[in-house]
């Protein structure tokens, strides 16, 4: 998932420096906890994108207040995942922030 996340922070849209990508990259791990994940755990939702499958797990084994995304793959299972999958602005309204 570190992956993943190094490789978001890439995205050209986000159009970060090497300096901010490295401050947030390593502020987001600062706030994280590992997990570990049952080697077969059934999930109530399956991705279209089955790269993405991992961090259904994480969500629904971690008991997350929310799946935080922009991915599309992800977006569309909101209805029937049973942790709340929210983009950015929904979360930012939904928590506050």
């Amino acid at each position: 998932m570190v992956e993943e996340l190094d490789r978001v922070l890439s995205y050209p849209k986000l159009r970060l420096t090497s300096a901010k990508k490295f401050y947030l990259f390593h502020d987001y791990v600062s706030y994280v906890s590992p997990i570990e994940l049952p080697p077969a755990m059934p999930l109530p939702a399956q991705c279209r994108d089955g790269d993405d499958d991992i961090f259904l797990a994480a969500a629904h084994a971690a008991k997350a207040d929310a799946l935080v995304t922009g991915d599309r793959d992800l977006l569309v299972l909101a209805a029937e995942f049973p942790v709340p999958i929210l983009t950015p602005a929904e979360f930012r309204e939904r928590f506050r922030l």
